[in-house]
C-alpha cells in the first residue's frame, strides 16, 4: 500500500473536505461515505501499479547531481528496503563467507546474486533450517520470491507489518488514521530484532469468536428510474455490548448515544460484487428495518428495493475464510488468484484484524469502523519482510556448503512530480549480517550495469568508499550494519 499511500499525498485524489468529515467526531446521525474512500484508494492503487511497470519510471527524468555526486540522503519517497543476509535456524558455531552482488538491470531493478559458503569447524555433522528474508508485499510475492540452486522450492512466512499509523495532519497530531510505511532500513532492522522470524514461524491467530452474520443477496430496485438506487438497514444496539463489522457496505449512519446504526449499499444490478454483509460481534440486533433509497445520501425513500437477509451464526475464522476467498475471486483477473498461496493470504488478515483491527486490544483508528474490506485488502498491501525457507542441509564435520540465491530487486526511487531533486535515481541498499545468526568472516561486494563492468559515472551517492578505492569487487567491512548505493542513468 505504500506507493497508493503517498500517491494519495502527492496527486490528493480524496477531497479534504471528506477527510474532515470522516475524520470529525462522531455526532448525531453522522454519515460516512466509505465508496469514495475506496474509489479513491483503488485509483492511487492502480496509478501506483501502472507507474511501477513502466507509466512513470524510475528513470523518467534525470536530476542534477549533489555536490561532489557522493553525497546524498539514501532516504526515498518509495522505499523497497533492503537485501538481508541468509540465516539459519539452529544456534551454531558455523561460520560463512558471502559475495553479493547488483546487476543494475533497465526499468529501475537489480538482479541480486547472494552466495554463501558455510563451513562447519566442528568435529560433527551440523544439520541446518536456512531461511533467506526478503521485503516486499503479499501482493507482489511471486515477483520478489527468490531462486536457488538448491533442488526443492522455497516456502515463504510472512512476518509482521514493518511500518506503523499516524495522523491523518502530521506527526504534530495524535492519531492512526494514514498508514506510516517504512521510511528506511532502521524499520525492518527494528521488526527483525523484535523476532521477525519468530512471528512468521508461530502460529496463525486463532479466531474461536461467534458471530452472527446477515448477509444480503437476491437484490431488486427499480435501476431504470433510479441509477444509484440504495439499500438501506436500520437498528439500535448498545456500543457497550454489541460491535459490527463489515464487508461490502458503501455507507454509514449512527447516533452515538441512541446507539442507532444504518448502513447501506449500492444495489448491484445483474451481476456479482461478492457478499455484502454485517457481521454482529456481542449481543445481537433486535430487530431492523430495510428501506431502499433513491441514492447512497440516504435522504429520498423510494418503494421497490429489496433484497433477502440470511441470517446464520459462525466464527470469526469462517467469516474470514469466505471473505478471503471471495475477494480473490473478485481478483481473479489479476493473476494473483494462482500465485498467492491461501494459508499466507488468510494468515495476513487475521493477523492485521489482531493486532490493529477491531479484535485488538489498542486497535488503530484507521481500522475503527471495522470494514473487512479495507482490512482484507490492505493484508496484501503493507510492507513487511518475507523468510523463505530454504530446504535442510547436512554439513559434514570440517566440510563447507554453497548457497547461491539470486533475486529480483526493485529500486527505491521518489515520484515523477513530487518537487525532490532525486527523480530519475534509483537507490539500493543492504545489511551485511544484522538478524543473520550466522558468524561471517568475510564478505565481498561485486557491482555491474547490465552485464557490463560498473561505470561510476552512474554513481549519485554511496557508503562504499572502500569498495570504490580498490577498484571494484572489494571486501566489505563487517562493523558496517548498512550499506547504500544511488545511482542514475543517462
Amino acid at each position: 500500500m505504500k506507493q497508493a499511500e503517498r500517491l494519495f499525498q502527492i496527486i490528493g485524489l480524496v477531497d479534504e473536505a471528506l477527510v474532515e468529515e470522516a475524520l470529525s467526531p462522531p455526532k448525531a446521525r453522522r454519515k460516512f461515505f466509505w465508496s469514495s474512500l475506496a474509489s479513491a484508494a483503488c485509483l492511487a492503487l492502480c496509478m501506483a501499479g501502472w507507474l511501477v511497470s513502466g507509466g512513470l519510471s524510475a528513470d523518467s527524468a534525470a536530476p542534477a547531481s549533489p555536490a561532489g555526486g557522493e553525497s546524498s540522503s539514501e532516504s526515498f519517497l518509495s522505499y523497497a528496503g533492503p537485501v538481508l543476509p541468509l540465516t539459519v535456524l539452529e544456534d551454531t558455531e558455523l561460520t560463512a563467507t558471502r559475495h553479493l552482488s547488483f546487476d543494475f538491470q533497465a526499468g529501475g531493478s537489480a538482479l541480486v546474486h547472494d552466495s554463501y559458503v558455510l563451513h562447519n569447524p566442528t568435529d560433527r555433522d551440523v544439520t541446518l533450517t536456512p531461511f533467506y528474508p526478503v521485503t516486499g508485499r503479499l501482493w507482489d510475492l511471486e515477483q520478489i520470491q527468490p531462486q536457488t540452486d538448491l533442488r526443492e522450492p522455497l516456502i515463504p512466512f510472512t512476518g509482521n507489518y514493518a511500518g506503523g499509523f499516524q495522523s491523518a495532519y502530521g506527526a504534530e497530531k495524535e492519531g492512526s488514521h494514514n498508514l506510516d510505511s517504512p521510511h528506511s532500513w532502521e524499520d525492518y532492522a527494528e521488526e527483525i530484532e523484535n523476532g521477525g522470524l519468530d512471528w512468521a514461524l508461530s502460529s496463525a491467530p486463532e479466531l474461536s469468536q461467534r458471530v452472527t452474520v446477515y448477509e444480503f443477496s437476491s437484490f431488486t430496485a427499480p435501476y431504470d428510474a433510479y441509477k444509484a438506487a440504495t439499500q438501506a438497514m436500520e437498528f439500535t444496539i448498545d456500543p457497550e455490548r454489541t460491535q459490527i463489522l463489515t464487508y461490502g457496505i458503501n455507507g454509514a449512519s449512527w447516533d452515538e448515544e441512541s446507539g442507532w446504526r444504518r448502513y447501506d449499499f449500492f444495489v448491484p444490478e445483474g451481476r456479482n460484487t461478492g457478499p455484502k454483509l454485517l457481521a454482529v460481534m456481542g449481543d445481537d440486533l433486535g430487530s431492523y428495518n430495510l428501506q431502499g433509497y433513491a441514492d447512497g445520501s440516504c435522504e429520498t425513500a423510494i418503494d421497490g428495493v429489496s433484497c433477502t437477509v440470511t441470517r446464520r451464526e459462525m466464527t470469526i475464522d469462517d467469516l474470514l475464510e469466505k471473505l478471503c476467498r471471495a475477494y480473490l475471486e473478485e481478483a481473479e483477473d489479476s493473476g494473483m488468484k494462482n500465485a498467492l498461496p491461501f494459508t499466507l493470504f488468510r494468515r495476513c488478515t487475521a493477523e492485521l484484524l489482531t493486532e490493529y483491527g477491531p479484535l485488538s486490544e489498542t486497535p488503530v483508528d484507521r481500522y475503527q469502523w471495522g470494514r473487512l474490506d479495507d482490512i482484507i485488502a490492505e493484508a496484501l498491501m503493507l510492507d513487511r519482510i518475507f523468510y523463505f525457507r530454504l530446504p535442510q542441509i547436512t554439513i559434514p564435520a570440517g566440510g563447507d556448503f554453497e548457497i547461491n540465491v539470486e533475486s529480483q530487486k526493485a529500486a527505491s526511487f521518489d515520484f515523477a512530480g513530487s518537487g525532490s531533486d532525486k527523480i530519475g535515481v534509483e537507490g539500493y541498499d543492504f545489511l551485511t549480517a544484522l538478524g543473520s545468526s550466522l558468524e561471517f568472516t568475510s564478505q565481498r561486494l561485486s557491482l555491474s550495469d547490465q552485464g557490463e563492468p560498473f561505470d561510476k559515472c552512474l554513481l549519485w551517492s554511496h557508503n562504499l568508499e572502500s569498495y570504490f578505492e580498490s577498484g571494484g569487487e572489494g571486501a566489505l567491512d563487517l562493523h558496517e550494519a548498512h550499506y547504500y548505493i544511488s545511482i542514475q542513468r543517462s
